[in-house]
């Protein structure tokens, strides 16, 4: 007598093993994206975070080049004027192989990102009082990472690893907030999933990395705030 299976028992059995399939393997795949980025940003942002001690070391002081302070008295026009000496330092000392001094999407130095107005109305389009013209003209209130600021007008340095520096400001004239996109022209190329924005802020004379707010996440990201503290047990860290 021959011992097996019947073709009803393989088909259910193949149909647990689907089953079991489809509900583990879309964590198992989330869990390696999630750890490549990780991994990811920890390299960029270890690589960032020495070429600023080692810019701040060159200058001999911590030079005025942030976005907000509560105790900042000097003009604007003087913190701009020292932040452009400041990233001319910085990008000294990254290791740059491609710079854009403007335009660098035209430039091929980024690959295309949607800027702030189409995140915003990805956020809010299941809203039950979803309003389109609102947010239409809220979006139209802000050149804040805007698609056609994205690619028009920003300047941007390739690093030898991959990683993109975006420095906002017209390629002229800087302030300390820019983004990192950690893995380049590789995907997705989104906010707050593979390109992070970062301010540098000064408090009571320390110098602390922040990350950015004004992207909000999109399904399956995260602020960088967030990430780094989850990285490194904190969200301020000092150069």
């Amino acid at each position: 007598r021959r011992v097996g299976f019947t073709l009803a028992e393989v088909l259910i059995t193949l149909g647990i093993i689907g089953i079991v399939s489809a509900m583990t393997i879309p964590t198992l795949i989330k869990n390696y994206q999630e750890k490549v980025r990780d991994n990811q940003f920890k390299k960029a942002y270890a690589t960032l975070n020495q070429a600023l001690r080692l810019t701040t070391s060159e200058f001999g002081y911590q030079p005025k080049c942030y976005a907000f302070s509560p105790s900042d008295n000097d003009s604007d026009n003087k913190v701009i004027s020292e932040c452009k000496i400041f990233y001319e330092t910085l990008v000294k000392n990254l290791k740059i192989v491609k710079h854009c001094p403007n335009k660098a999407f035209e430039g091929g130095c980024i690959p295309h990102y949607d800027g702030f107005e189409v995140i915003l109305k990805e956020q809010h389009k299941n809203d039950e009082d979803y309003d389109e013209e609102y947010w239409d003209k809220k979006a139209n209130n802000t050149k804040w990472w805007r698609t056609e600021h994205l690619k028009n007008t920003v300047p941007a340095y390739v690093l030898s690893d991959g990683s993109i520096l975006i420095p906002y400001g017209n390629g002229t004239s800087f302030n300390a907030i820019f983004l990192l996109d950690i893995n380049g022209f590789s995907g997705p190329n989104k906010f707050n999933h593979d390109v992070f924005e970062f301010i540098l802020y000064l408090d009571n004379s320390r110098y602390i990395i922040l990350g950015g707010a004004s992207m909000g996440v999109i399904k399956g990201g995260i602020m960088t705030q967030n990430l780094i503290e989850k990285l490194f047990g904190t969200y301020e860290i000092y150069y």
